[in-house]
């Protein structure tokens, strides 16, 4: 196994910060770069200098003297970490926290890399165990929120979990603020506070309706990277690799007239809402906002949860899109489950697969043997689908997050990707909110203001 410059650039980072008694380290690295590898890497040259170590017997079978965790979306949790460390060499044990022989393997302090999703953390916490001597955050965005349960449960826990690596792709997919709650685990909270309202007065300002929002104050970036920057490495494909030629495609469309006096009713409810709330945490609004979507792709739940057709604009779309392809692999990200009918797809992943289901997809797809494979952007991060010979991305409905966006594209452009060129199909309804969820994604604001800001941006070009 040879580590590229910047994976090994990276491990001697992580390996200062913790020689330098820091309680963690993050690397904010783009999807293709190896985060899973500079991981694996890092337990391997941590694992003689902590603690831990010491109160560990070495096993014959096992590198590790020590114990470490590894916290990641369940998906990559079970098809990536054991997977990438057998690739790469590494002869790790592996216990799954979330079945009885993982805790087992705990209680009787067996060595080695212990998994678990962050669903799963409050188990852990009832758990009585020694400390691990590292601990991986996978996807650590996944505890932005300060005021999560499971970021409540990972503070809990933080004494007896070691040294933190955390890893992501998209940091702050909102804004700045999103990385309070990930910078605590860093260094405890010695540059950004251990209070989130003291963190607001310093960091943010009041906006949005009512001056309820806390907003980042853009005025103050600079310093706030400033402070950042020692305890994170940030690797990026465009200066680290050569990355294919990606093209941007947008297909529109326009709804038949019948549709187009259902969405219009439709839209029309939306605005009374938000005339009314200006917010869509109001029930009313985020819903009715929902169905918008929804009809814009060219179904909709009823209120019996039953599905209504409503048109064929954007399955039409695809379907000549895919006929253009000539028989070429697809991935086609969608939202909501009614969209799968639509998309006719050789296989699916998104939250109602087992994971079992979702290696076999995976397996048969690198292998090229699907054609046309759904996937549910939320679901796809971690997900190693690269080796399919796919070149086509196609969104049949965007997201409003910014980071399932970055990361739904990134698993076909990225490295491993022999293609050339990659090419994001984006199929859109024109005079809908499609238009305001494409203006929310180029913003990258993602956040609720940056939707209602584009709501409005939208409303004012149509009126």
């Amino acid at each position: 196994m040879k580590l590229h410059n910047y994976q090994t650039d990276a491990v001697t980072f992580i390996k200062a910060r913790f020689q330098g008694s820091h309680p963690g380290a993050a690397v904010f690295a783009d999807p293709g770069l190896g985060k899973t590898l500079i991981s694996l890497e890092s337990i391997n040259v941590l694992d003689p200098l902590t603690p831990e170590n010491r109160r560990c017997q070495r096993n014959s079978k096992n590198p590790l003297t020590s114990k470490h965790l590894v916290i990641a979306p369940l998906r990559p949790l079970l098809s990536t970490w054991e997977t990438e460390s057998r690739k790469w060499g590494f002869n790790y044990a592996f216990h799954n926290l979330r079945t009885p022989k993982g805790l087992e393997a705990l209680r009787n302090d067996e060595p080695g890399v212990y998994l678990i999703n962050p669903e799963s953390l409050k188990k852990l916490a009832n758990e009585k165990f020694r400390g691990f001597g590292v601990c991986v955050v996978d996807e650590s965005t996944k505890f932005k929120n300060w005021s999560s349960q499971r970021s409540k449960v990972l503070r809990k826990l933080r004494k007896k979990l070691g040294f933190f690596i955390l890893l992501s792709g998209t940091p702050a997919p909102n804004s700045n603020t999103d990385l309070f709650s990930q910078c605590f685990f860093l260094d405890e909270g010695k540059t950004f506070g251990t209070s989130l309202m003291r963190f607001r007065y310093r960091w943010c300002r009041q906006g949005g309706f009512q001056g309820r929002q806390w907003i980042f104050d853009d005025r103050q970036a600079e310093k706030f990277q400033e402070l950042l920057a020692p305890m994170a490495i940030r690797l990026d494909c465009e200066t680290y690799l050569d990355m294919p030629e990606l093209l941007v495609n947008d297909i529109w469309v326009d709804l038949p007239p019948r549709a187009r006096r259902q969405y219009d009713d439709m839209e029309q409810r939306l605005f009374a809402e938000l005339d009314n709330d200006e917010s869509l945490t109001a029930s009313n609004a985020s819903a009715v906002y929902a169905k918008c979507r929804q009809m814009a792709n060219g179904a909709v739940y009823n209120d019996d949860g039953e599905v209504t057709q409503v048109h064929t604009a954007k399955a039409e779309a695809l379907a000549d899109l895919k006929e253009e392809l000539a028989g070429k692999p697809l991935l086609t990200a969608f939202q909501f489950k009614h969209d799968k009918g639509a998309i006719a797809g050789d296989g699916f992943i998104d939250g109602s697969v087992t994971p079992r289901e979702v290696n076999s997809t995976i397996e048969a797809w690198n292998a090229g043997q699907l054609g046309i494979l759904g996937l549910q952007s939320a679901s796809s991060h971690g997900l190693n689908i690269q080796k399919g010979g796919c070149s086509d991305i196609a969104w049949y409905g965007l997201t409003n997050a910014f980071e399932d966006y970055a990361q739904t594209n990134f698993r076909i452009y990225r490295q491993g990707n022999d293609a050339k060129q990659v090419r994001i199909h984006r199929i859109l309804a024109r005079n809908t909110v499609d238009e305001q969820v494409l203006d929310t994604l180029q913003s990258k604001d993602t956040s609720q203001r940056g939707i209602l800001e584009a709501i409005k941006r939208y409303r004012e070009r149509k009126s």
